[in-house]
């Protein structure tokens, strides 16, 4: 059901003596980007960021209006249309997007442009969202003639100087051979803010988060560790190759600094296989932050781990076999 709405929509001027109130008339035929915007706003009720589009179709002129959902999750919808001398809510859809590492809208990142792929118009912007330590870049095509969404989106973790270190969806794209698609990846390839990590690395980072979330408490209380399996593309095991290595059959295990973990890799010869056995922030200053400085094999399948912290030394040792850790 269309929901009626005056021509006229209000612009909030403050002065010194208070709030004035301006009303302006839209014309009924293509507005232009600005009075499309105060058009959205009105008709939505919203103060919020949007992106606005004013097009002539077959039907007549349209508006189509982009806002943040309320719980800043999805994108809401609306399409206006001419109706008996006025602008009127010809429709509204909510769109939910998939957002990871519980990240909410902060900002559009480009402005409302209007693309034709393969004859086709398609309406496109792209988004910024964030939580305290990840992004996601989300680059939005809308079909007005199917009403059809779409959205690629590149998440991951924020970098320091602003960058976002992360992988894109493109893979999972059932459409990636499309003009459109295929536009949007290459937008996002060339975007300087965007560092895209290799599938080695994106597996070597998955494994420890795996690793943390398994053992929440090994640096404190802990008396045993889930061990993860890790694919033998992984950068983990990559960088295990080129270190040096202490050996208790059928294990060896080596200790090396990468993706700003300390860590621990094992190979099982017997298994063939390769497991993180353990991962902390790799120290920052290291004449106060514990350092994982050695490991070697007691007896057994007991690896040794050997710390330093400012003037103090100090051991856990960890058996290979079954995971019990001793502090």
């Amino acid at each position: 059901m269309k929901k009626s709405f005056a021509i006229f929509f209000t612009l909030v001027l403050l002065s010194a003596c208070g709030v004035q109130r301006k009303v302006t008339v839209i014309p009924l035929s293509v507005p232009t980007q600005a009075e499309a915007d105060s058009l959205v706003r009105a008709l939505a009720g919203t103060e919020e960021p949007l992106r606005a589009f004013a097009l002539e179709t077959e039907a007549g002129p349209r508006v189509w209006g982009f806002v943040p959902a309320a719980d800043l999750s999805g994108v809401a919808v609306y399409t206006l249309a001419p109706e008996k001398g006025a602008w009127a809510l010809e429709n509204r859809t909510d769109f939910p997007c998939d957002r990871t590492n519980d990240v909410l809208f902060k900002e559009f990142t480009d402005s409302a442009t209007v693309r034709s792929f393969g004859g086709q118009t398609c309406l496109t912007f792209a988004t910024w969202a964030e939580s305290d330590k990840h992004g996601q870049h989300t680059i939005f095509l809308y079909k007005p003639a199917t009403g059809s969404f779409e959205n690629l989106s590149f998440s991951g973790k924020k970098l320091a100087d602003g960058r976002l270190e992360g992988s894109s969806n493109k893979n999972f794209q059932l459409n990636a051979g499309s003009p459109e698609m295929r536009w949007a990846i290459a937008a996002q390839a060339a975007n300087p803010r965007l560092v895209e990590l290799s599938e080695a690395d994106l597996m070597t980072d998955q494994a420890i988060a795996w690793w943390l979330e398994k053992n929440p408490t090994a640096l404190t209380r802990a008396t045993r560790i889930s061990f993860g399996q890790i694919p033998a593309e992984s950068s983990l095991v990559a960088a295990y190759r080129k270190a040096s290595k202490q050996s208790a059959a059928p294990y060896s295990a080596a200790l090396f600094d990468l993706r700003g973990y300390t860590v621990i890799v094992v190979y099982n010869r017997d298994s063939a296989s390769y497991s993180l056995a353990w991962a902390e922030p790799q120290a920052r200053n290291k004449n106060t932050d514990r350092l994982l400085n050695n490991i070697y094999f007691e007896s057994g399948s007991t690896l040794a781990l050997f710390y330093y912290q400012g003037r103090t030394t100090f051991k856990y040792r960890l058996t290979l076999a079954n995971g019990s850790l001793r502090r």
